[in-house]
């Protein structure tokens, strides 16, 4: 866990893993670092997942697409049976990963 994240805005990359939904509108998920974590695999370690809960639903298009999330960090443990996690963002927004060179 990095104390120097606790309270800052940030903006990460990863892909969604839905945890509430209704249909394809998100309001929270976990964040990983490859497609298809948690799901099929052994869950990456809690430092490398952060648990999202977002302000307004998103509609997920893809699961297999990564995304921008950009929200407010703190590094308070979340624990499910899926995976835990290290950190917690209250998410202000969601979209397309989108490569830029």
């Amino acid at each position: 866990m990095n104390p120097a994240l606790d309270g800052r805005t940030v903006r990460i990359p990863g892909y969604l893993l839905p945890l509430e939904f209704s249909g394809k509108r998100v309001t929270a998920f976990l964040l990983a670092p490859w497609v298809g974590a948690c799901i099929h695999t052994p869950p990456p370690p809690p430092n490398q997942i952060v648990y999202v809960k977002l302000k307004k639903p998103f509609n997920l298009k893809s699961m297999a697409d990564p995304y921008w999330v950009t929200g407010r960090m703190s590094t308070k443990v979340w624990t499910s049976d899926m995976a835990d996690s290290d950190y917690v963002m209250t998410g202000d927004a969601v979209e397309v990963f989108e490569w830029k060179e």
